[in-house]
């Protein structure tokens, strides 16, 4: 189950690094794109949310879980904004990066 979140979660990267090319080039990104980023990524979410309530490790999968969930607040966020401010971006990118390695060294140990 936690490696199916983590599968969505990469999918969902490939998006977002997709979605930055856009901003940085300033140009919006389709609607597509942005939906096929943000559906991988809430459904990882509410994937891992389930095993996390079914298991309660804590530890690095806690770590991980708290910060997806911050990661996809941002990302809420920066869905609803009309500016996209790069740093809001940029923050939301590697709060998402990090729970994803933290994920994955939690699946690898």
């Amino acid at each position: 189950m936690l490696i199916a979140a983590a599968v969505l979660f990469a999918l969902a990267a490939v998006g977002g690094l997709s979605l930055a090319i856009f901003f940085i080039s300033k140009k919006n990104p389709p609607l597509a794109l942005v939906v096929g980023h943000g559906i991988p990524a809430a459904t990882g979410l509410v994937i891992f949310l389930i095993w996390y309530l079914r298991n309660g490790t804590g530890g690095l999968a806690a770590i991980s879980l708290g910060l997806f969930i911050l990661a996809a607040l941002g990302g809420f966020g920066l869905f609803v904004l009309k500016n996209k401010p790069l740093p809001i971006i940029l923050v939301h990118g590697l709060v998402a990066a990090t729970a994803f390695v933290l994920l994955i060294i939690h699946l690898t140990h």
